[in-house]
């Protein structure tokens, strides 16, 4: 059964879906239903995708009716460059965007809500500890195989706490899978379970009432990537299968309520069948393809026993939506790299479809190459939309009109390009703080180039936990004084201060600013607890000059003396610095610490400078600033890593900056 949190929580983990993405290469494609959309993949012999094909190679089958092929465009992902250091792929940028950088777009749903026995499975024993490393294997598979600018979330189906947002930062995406207590709980006492000091909660989960959460937790995943139009939605789906069959709801009349609580156990199957087609229904009208992968190993038993149903929907599940089941494998892992591979090389095709205009029903679909010895994957069918769905669909997407609507929706708004630079920091009162600075991008006025402007900005902040409750928010209303300039674009900055609380959180920021453009960025981040942690260090503080147009210009101005800035692209003339604060926990004995600043280039290559510090330069206030000047004039062009150590003892923290010399 759907929770109100669960909902939210399922918002905020595809919030920063757009939040690194670029505008892929355009098809046009017609609004409404006139013109369907497809991803179509073309696989060898050798399962390799097979490029350079054209609209005259494609035969589409509509009811068994063909369509002509009205738009088609190859989009081919850029490949992971091995060259090149392994920070670039491993490290996220400490800066979040709405802008699109090339990459691909990948949700890995772990479906624990699927690793215990429904009703009608007495006791059985659906996982093992070979079953739950295989989770895991494969998940990992998937984070190993990511580029670095590929984006990725993990979604849990029952522990759904655990889900972690969408980012680059492949370390984050790790721990959020072996964080999670996968053992069911028959296995929480076995000294064999993999989990460890993860079944900290001895065994209990949530609770995935007849096997719904699996399947409610698929149809929320492909709505909310509805808006990715013309990109292609890869979903990793990790599951042992639930017994479910979507002919179950033929014997439920559309729109009548399911058969009452006296009778619930018997209305497991019919639900989870009406559940099942939403699921078809979401994934095909916002064209989300589904691997499925299957850690159980091979399975004994035809397709009427239960092991056997479970298999069979995963295959129903992949194949419907022109995706792959990885079943009856040992190492379901290993095909993680093919699975990838074929995601990153399709086919865009839209055609028109001569079925009625709004029908609301299900139209098959087959998708055929005149090339021999090929493998065509598609999805098998499509609904077209009635027209009260469209309406909804029209009202989700409108422009989003303020900023508090801009971070609202599960995806931020891209019309105003915005930069987020979110700088953890103790505060004069010993809790922590977070210096929020933007940058902000919009067209020039051409038309007021000879005076200057004043720029009203509205922004809104948002901190949200995991369970979905809004933590600290904020409004500022902002004036830009802009000087007359002949560029085609004005950048300028903003800068707030919010009190959050210690843990991890997602940060969302809508702004509103010239002309009455919108846009959002979200970002996860992690507050440290300053007050007690042995050894702690602030975010990296970027200083440039000259500086950008900003305000208000003293917000920080008791924090750090010059204003941060949220650009990490610099040229031969900047002035650039990088400042950190050092801290230790305000109850403890200062100690000496070592502070370690390191610059590492594309290649791996790096310099590095040590500083050491006295414990008694910690004895007033339990902090240090520490600021180093960054030699842009001398660096050759490229992409760069600062990195910041500081060692106290046997204690350590670390923050990293990411920056281009061009």
């Amino acid at each position: 059964m759907k929770s109100p949190a669960a909902a939210v929580v399922c918002a905020l983990v595809f919030a920063t879906v757009v939040a690194a993405r670029q505008t892929p290469p355009q098809a046009t494609f017609k609004s409404g239903i006139e013109l369907v959309q497809l991803d179509v993949t073309v696989l060898d012999k050798d399962r390799h995708p097979v490029k350079g094909l054209t609209a005259a190679d494609f035969t589409i089958l509509e009811d068994g009716k063909p369509r002509p092929v009205a738009t088609l465009k190859e989009v081919i992902a850029p490949p992971v460059v091995t060259s090149e250091a392994q920070w670039i792929r491993d490290t996220p940028a400490d800066v979040t965007t709405n802008t699109r950088p090339a990459g691909r777009v990948v949700v890995i749903v772990i479906d624990d809500g699927s690793f215990q026995p429904l009703e009608t499975e007495g006791s059985a024993q659906i996982m093992d500890v070979f079953a739950i490393n295989k989770v895991r294997d494969a998940a990992k598979g998937v984070i190993n195989e990511l580029g670095p600018e590929d984006l990725a979330a993990i979604v849990y189906t029952e522990s759904q706490f655990n889900t972690e947002d969408f980012t680059k930062d492949h370390g984050r995406l790790l721990r959020a899978i072996d964080k999670a207590s996968l053992a069911a709980p028959y296995l929480s006492n076995s000294a064999q379970t993999p989990d460890g000091a993860n079944r900290a909660e001895g065994g209990i989960r949530g609770a995935c009432y007849c096997g719904l959460c699996s399947l409610e937790t698929l149809e929320r995943v492909a709505t909310s990537l509805g808006g990715l139009k013309q990109e292609r939605k890869t979903l990793i789906f990790i599951s042992a299968g639930i017994p479910a069959q979507p002919n179950e709801a033929e014997y439920i009349t559309p729109g009548e309520v399911p058969p009452a609580f006296a009778t619930l156990n018997a209305s497991c199957p019919t639900r989870r069948g009406i559940q099942m087609q939403n699921v078809f229904r979401a994934t095909q009208q916002n064209n989300v393809t589904i691997h499925a992968f299957d850690p159980r190993g091979p399975m004994v038993g035809g397709n009427g026993s239960q092991g056997g149903l479970r298999t069979e929907f995963l295959r129903t599940v992949a194949e419907t939506t022109g995706g792959r089941a990885l079943v009856n494998s040992n190492a379901p892992e290993h095909f993680v790299p093919a699975v990838l591979e074929e995601s990153g090389s399709y086919y865009l095709l839209g055609f028109e479809s001569g079925a009625p205009p709004a029908d609301g029903r299900l139209h098959s679909l087959k998708v055929r190459v005149n090339r021999p010895d090929v493998e065509v994957l598609a999805r098998s069918s499509f609904y077209a939309p009635t027209e009260k769905e469209q309406k909804a669909a029209a009202k989700k997407n409108a422009p989003a009109g303020s900023p508090a609507a801009a971070i609202a929706g599960a995806l931020p708004v891209t019309e105003l390009p915005v930069a987020l630079s979110a700088l953890p920091f103790r505060g004069s009162n010993g809790k922590p703080e977070v210096a929020v600075v933007l940058g902000i991008t919009e067209p020039n006025d051409v038309g007021a180039a000879g005076a200057p402007r004043t720029q009203d900005v509205e922004v809104v902040e948002g901190v949200f936990g995991m369970s979905g409750n809004n933590v600290v928010s904020r409004q500022q209303s902002l004036k830009i004084v802009i000087n007359p300039s002949a560029s085609k674009e004005v950048y300028y900055e903003t800068t707030a201060r919010l009190a959050i609380p210690a843990g991890s959180h997602s940060l969302r920021v809508g702004v509103r600013a010239g002309g009455g453009r919108v846009g959002s960025v979200y970002a996860p981040i992690d507050v440290p607890d300053f007050a007690k942690a042995p050894v702690s260090l602030s975010g990296v503080f970027m200083l440039v000059t000259p500086e950008a147009k900003s305000a208000p210009k003293d917000g920080l101005k008791d924090v750090i003396p010059d204003t941060p800035t949220a650009r990490r692209v610099f040229g031969k003339a900047d002035q650039v610095s990088a400042l950190v604060k050092i801290y230790q926990g305000q109850s403890r004995t200062p100690v000496a610490t070592t502070l370690t600043a390191r610059i590492t280039d594309a290649a791996g290559q790096s310099v590095q400078g040590i500083r050491n510090i006295d414990a008694s330069a910690f004895a007033k206030t339990h902090s240090v600033d520490h600021e180093m000047y960054v030699p842009v004039s001398s660096m050759p062009a490229g992409r760069y890593l600062l990195t910041m150590v500081a060692q106290a003892g046997k204690e350590r923290a670390e923050r990293t900056a990411v920056f281009t010399v061009r």
